[in-house]
């Protein structure tokens, strides 16, 4: 799963042997606990929480009891929020589409792009 820099990402853990603990708890990388939803003992809810600026993957982690574990492949991914500061709309058309052109910064190059209108 992956989410912004600011986090506030819902994200779903599966694993096994999770608890209905009032201690459960997630981890992303080095940030913060937060509070995690028991939804089975194969599943928890979290939310994940600002990554301080730093993007790319990071191991996501759960906590019953105060011990964080955590699987390799539990990766969770931020990437920066794109700004837009124009677009412009030219008078012709590519092979029969309308094209346009957009200006900003904190754009994926391996995201395929998507534009809604």
């Amino acid at each position: 799963e992956s989410g912004p820099t600011a986090g506030n990402t819902t994200v779903t853990l599966v694993g096994r042997g999770f608890q209905n603990l009032a201690s459960i708890e997630c981890r992303f990388g080095t940030g913060q606990r937060v509070k995690a939803t028991y939804i089975s003992a194969t599943e928890l809810l979290c939310t994940s929480t600002d990554s301080q600026g730093a993007v790319g993957s990071m191991r996501a982690f759960a906590s019953m009891g105060g011990l964080f574990s955590g699987n390799e492949d539990a990766l969770f991914t931020y990437y920066s929020q794109p700004s837009i500061f124009s677009f412009w709309e030219p008078a012709w058309y590519v092979n029969q589409t309308r094209t346009i052109s957009i200006t900003g910064c904190g754009f994926s190059k391996t995201a395929a792009p998507l534009c809604r209108f």
